[in-house]
């Protein structure tokens, strides 16, 4: 992944490579049935990534579908330290799907996905809760992962 800066949201400087996140299979069983069900053999690991500060440390954190990494710098993230999120809630593994993005609203934090089969997808809002020494806890799964099945 490559970042760079503008000025005016019109010109762009690259500032090179960020990160560089380590491989996936979508047959993982760790990342929910949506991702087996994609048909892929890999997976695109650097799509929809967002950095932001951590709100429990304070740490720049670069999050992408399926795995965080931390760092003291937003420009650059070592990618070999990335990890998978922990995807379990209450004993169970919970799917967040792809095309993930990080909101908050109303003083909780939401993680949406798209989730379901192929060409029939939804889309979900899984209740997380910020971990200082990590990414997030999945507080309320989607009732959309429920239905992914």
């Amino acid at each position: 992944m490559n970042v760079s800066e503008s000025t005016d949201l019109v010109n762009w400087r690259s500032l090179g490579v960020c990160c560089t996140l380590p491989k996936l299979m979508a047959d993982d069983p760790r990342l929910g049935r949506t991702t087996a069900q994609m048909g892929a053999h890999e997976l695109n690991v650097s799509e929809s990534t967002t950095v932001m500060r951590h709100p429990q440390n304070g740490r720049w954190i670069l999050m992408a579908n399926w795995q965080w990494v931390c760092s003291d710098d937003p420009e650059k993230f070592p990618g070999e330290r990335a990890q998978v999120y922990d995807y379990s809630c209450c004993g169970r593994m919970v799917d967040l799907g792809f095309a993930c993005e990080t909101v908050a609203h109303d003083g909780r934090w939401y993680r949406s996905g798209t989730l379901g089969p192929h060409d029939f997808w939804k889309l979900g809002f899984t209740e997380i809760e910020w971990v200082k020494d990590a990414a997030f806890r999945i507080v309320k799964p989607s009732v959309m992962s429920q239905r992914s099945r």
